[in-house]
């Protein structure tokens, strides 16, 4: 993956923290790297719905969605998912392309 100016992303990762060009702009004592709780976003969402269940975690064009509602959904994808054999780590099989039978109808997107 490129940058606008050529910076391959491996390249930019290798790139200490001290050394990023917008680095000279924090404030001092400002700190470059944070610590994250290895958990996963699965985790905080049962979190949230066993002590909020009631609580609203989701409005969209005028749906409420309650954490425990919101955690039913999240699991019943999970294990229809599961259950097509797509788990942690599944790639695609296939990438989507633009052909000549859809081409005149959905614009191919631009680099």
């Amino acid at each position: 993956m490129s940058g606008e100016r050529g910076v391959s992303l491996a390249s930019f990762q290798e790139t200490p923290l001290t050394e990023r060009p917008w680095v000279k702009h924090y404030p001092a004592g400002v700190r470059l790297n944070l610590e994250y709780p290895d958990v996963t976003l699965q985790h905080y969402l049962d979190a949230s719905a066993a002590e909020y269940p009631n609580s609203v975690a989701i409005i969209f064009r005028g749906l409420k969605m309650t954490y425990r509602e919101l955690a039913d959904q999240v699991n019943r994808l999970a294990n229809a998912l599961a259950e097509l054999g797509i788990g942690k780590g599944a790639a695609p099989r296939s990438t989507p392309s633009v052909n000549s039978t859809t081409s005149s109808t959905i614009p191919a997107r631009r680099p």
